[in-house]
């Protein structure tokens, strides 16, 4: 994947939060879009995934309950909704590198 591409699916990241409720309907469309970005081999940049999960956290929280709740199937997903970190770290390496893919 290139950083036109990463770029693309962290600007569809953001529509998803902006457009889906924070309810179980929304379920299904976030678990599909972290299993998508899960499988992404990306050498020259670190996935900011913990980040997208972190915000998920902080701006969906029934969602991410929900998520986390569902998670045994993928040990990495659970995994990451277990790690800690801030939601302004999250927000701030996120901006960071979506700086650096459109430079």
């Amino acid at each position: 994947m290139n950083d036109y591409e990463l770029n693309a699916l962290l600007k569809k990241f953001d529509s998803l939060l902006h457009e889906y409720p924070d309810d179980p309907s929304s379920y299904f469309v976030f678990k599909n879009f972290l299993k998508i970005f899960l499988k992404i081999k990306k050498t020259n940049v670190l996935l900011p995934t913990s980040e997208l999960i972190t915000i998920i956290q902080y701006q969906k929280p029934t969602l991410f309950d929900l998520l986390k709740k569902q998670a045994t199937d993928s040990t990495y997903l659970y995994f990451l909704s277990t790690k800690e970190m801030s939601y302004d770290h999250a927000k701030r390496n996120l901006s960071n590198l979506q700086s650096q893919l459109i430079s």
